[in-house]
């Protein structure tokens, strides 16, 4: 059972996931051409905040601000949000859903450390230095979320033509259900 979160599963370019074939369905994976298993176990009911981090030399994954697991990764190419396949919040391939709640989600231009991610876990300014897209998932109606930093709208699914450098970092708050 494959419960999707957010990013590319084509090529498995960048995708948050929870469960695989050989790991638990609560254990989350990174896949970037590498696959990056946080060791600890999700609780369904609760609330957690998580970063998916490339800083040119290590894929690394935060838990509520603290460092979950690192991993050394080869330089990767650009990460292309359209290219290949979609770019998702919520789902990927072949209706592979989040049994979840998303709270909010960004995507950044550059790696973020970790003193940034603890000081912005409930909240960034919408023009923070390098943030790509946020959306709040607040609106209260219909399928579309506004981007808060003015540049996509997101409608089942970013699709829009956007290449992020050779760093790159997801964020979001979640609840497993």
């Amino acid at each position: 059972y494959i419960s999707s979160i957010m990013g590319i599963e084509s090529d498995e370019n960048f995708l948050l996931r929870f469960g695989d074939v050989t790991i638990k369905n609560n254990q989350l994976q990174l896949t970037a051409k590498d696959q990056l298993t946080t060791p600890m176990t999700f609780d369904t009911g609760k609330w957690y905040h998580v970063a998916a981090v490339y800083d040119g030399a290590s894929l690394n994954i935060y838990v509520n601000g603290a460092l979950e697991v690192t991993k050394a990764a080869d330089k990767r190419k650009a990460v292309n949000l359209y290219d290949g396949g979609d770019f998702n919040i919520g789902y990927s391939y072949n209706g592979r859903y989040l049994n979840g709640a998303i709270s909010e989600a960004r995507v950044w231009t550059r790696a973020l450390t970790q003193a940034e991610i603890e000081g912005n876990i409930c909240y960034v300014a919408p023009d923070s230095e390098g943030l790509l897209a946020y959306w709040r998932f607040n609106e209260g109606t219909g399928n579309t979320s506004a981007d808060m930093t003015g540049r996509q709208v997101l409608q089942h699914g970013l699709r829009e033509f956007v290449v992020l450098n050779d760093e790159s970092y997801f964020s979001e708050s979640f609840r497993r259900s």
